[in-house]
């Protein structure tokens, strides 16, 4: 994949897939609570600043899984996979409390430009923007997001990090979504610079807990 390349999400379809109902599994399943949602919140005037600036070169995913071929890296170090960690729970934990402005801190800068382009494409405002992304009430535990498994996290040769995240819906899930999340360092911290979806899997024979 060409370093120049943010993979970025038209905003409806990604405040979608921050609550997308996924799997079923007897591994533990790593929920973050809300009260874990401890950042800061992005203001509209900091949404407007940044859309005001070239958005990068990216490619949008669709809704549906793709073919993707993960790009090549070496190893990181377990420290290094737990930053990255960090933030993806830090973003959930947001999502959980129904405050996906504040998750958007976790965003690097690039990718908050490409979700607006894409945004001010489909005919949304950047006010609008900030509108969905701000709590708009409460998320039953039952929607709550949660992290399955963290795979083959590597650094890329543009100097970002990639990994897959294995990604869950609620006690009783019935589907496991598989994203590829790109993370880039931004003054000493790793932030989430793109995903994609590369499998959404659907399995009626995995045990679920209780049954």
């Amino acid at each position: 994949m060409p370093s120049s390349i943010r993979l970025c999400i038209p905003v409806i379809l990604f405040v979608i897939l921050l609550a997308w109902p996924i799997a079923a599994s007897a591994q533990p399943i790593d929920t973050p609570s809300p009260e874990e949602c401890r950042v800061g919140r992005r203001s509209l005037a900091a949404l407007e600043r940044l859309a005001s600036t070239p958005s990068p070169v990216r490619a949008s995913p669709t809704p549906e899984p793709v073919e993707f071929v993960p790009p090549p890296g070496e190893p990181i170090s377990p420290e290094a996979v737990a930053a990255i960690t960090a933030t993806q729970r830090g973003a959930l934990a947001c999502a959980n409390a129904g405050d996906r402005i504040r998750g958007m801190s976790l965003y690097s800068p690039d990718f908050i430009r490409c979700i607006l382009a894409d945004a001010a494409a489909s005919g949304l405002s950047v006010e609008r923007v900030y509108d969905l992304f701000t709590p708009g009430g409460w998320v039953r535990p039952s929607d709550y997001v949660g992290i399955l498994a963290v795979r083959d996290a590597r650094l890329l040769p543009d100097g970002r990090i990639g990994a897959f995240f294995d990604v869950v819906t609620g006690n009783d899930p019935s589907v496991v979504e598989t994203d590829f999340v790109f993370f880039v360092e931004v003054r000493g911290r790793w932030l989430i610079d793109g995903f994609v979806v590369v499998d959404i899997q659907f399995s009626d024979d995995l045990a679920t807990p209780g049954r």
